[in-house]
């Protein structure tokens, strides 16, 4: 009896363009560096903000105890890093990255990392002629 090959299915839609954005920055490693890693974390703080950023950038807004769910069904190994998984990603861990005392001024120097991020955006989306396609309204970020 011939047995077919199981096939898992996940999308990164427009996300696999961001997280590679973000790690050709190297935010994750820049904050892992200031903040420090554990041995015992199954996700570094550099990832977790990996992953609000990626959810920030899927144009959904939803209370931190359901930013899990945003990651279902989503390849996390390849959007966020290897190893990561959706449940990794659950409030509590958000809640520990968030309350870390120099987080706040370490995202506040890297604060330009967002033009850069949205800039590459542009281009790639420019490069690859994606006309059906609106990323965000660029007065908005100016006023942000």
């Amino acid at each position: 009896m011939k047995t077919e090959p199981q096939v898992n299915v996940k999308d990164i839609d427009h996300l696999g363009i961001i997280a590679g954005i973000i790690d050709e920055i190297g935010i994750v490693e820049i904050i892992d560096q200031e903040l420090g890693t554990h041995a015992q974390e199954k996700v570094s703080a550099g990832l977790v903000v990996k992953a609000m950023i990626i959810n920030c950038m899927g144009f959904l807004s939803a209370p931190l105890y359901l930013f899990s769910q945003f990651f279902v069904g989503k390849a996390t190994e390849h959007l966020i890093g290897v190893g990561v998984k959706a449940e990794h990603l659950n409030e509590s861990r958000l809640g520990r990255v968030l309350d870390i005392g120099n987080l706040k001024k370490t995202l506040g120097d890297l604060y330009g990392l967002r033009t850069s991020v949205e800039y590459g955006f542009r281009q790639c989306k420019q490069e690859l002629s994606w006309t059906d396609y609106r990323f965000t309204d660029f007065q908005h970020i100016e006023r942000w």
